[in-house]
């Protein structure tokens, strides 16, 4: 296996200027999920992500291959049997970690709150 060579033109940092990292998953929606079954998804993790917050659910999101300019603005209305189940976020008591879920997606964030912290990995 061969060794990536760095090209030179690219900017090297000693202290890298990213403040946040977000890993998102998108899937098709999980039609019977209730609030309910998302309180008892925080409590297997609820000691590290004592803190929460309730958010409207984010809109689907598609890629499209070559990607088209969108030229118009529009207005949508729904209307629902039940209410749409929100996104809930699970954040650490040091703010600085958070899971995101709603029922058609999963969001982990990482951020760097301070000088000298580094980012944890899963």
């Amino acid at each position: 296996m061969s060794a990536c060579i760095r090209p030179a033109d690219l900017p090297d940092f000693d202290e890298p200027p990213v403040v946040e990292t977000v890993l998102s998953v998108q899937f098709d929606p999980l039609t019977e999920m209730r609030t309910a079954h998302l309180g008892l998804f925080w409590n297997e993790f609820r000691t590290d992500f004592p803190k929460t917050a309730e958010r409207p659910p984010l809109g689907r999101i598609f890629e499209q291959f070559p990607e088209t300019p969108r030229t118009r603005l529009g207005l949508e209305l729904q209307s629902y049997e039940n209410p749409p189940v929100p996104r809930l976020c699970f954040v650490t008591a040091q703010g600085n970690e958070m899971i995101q879920v709603q029922s058609d997606r999963f969001i982990r964030n990482w951020r760097k709150e301070g000088a000298g912290e580094t980012v944890s990995t899963l």
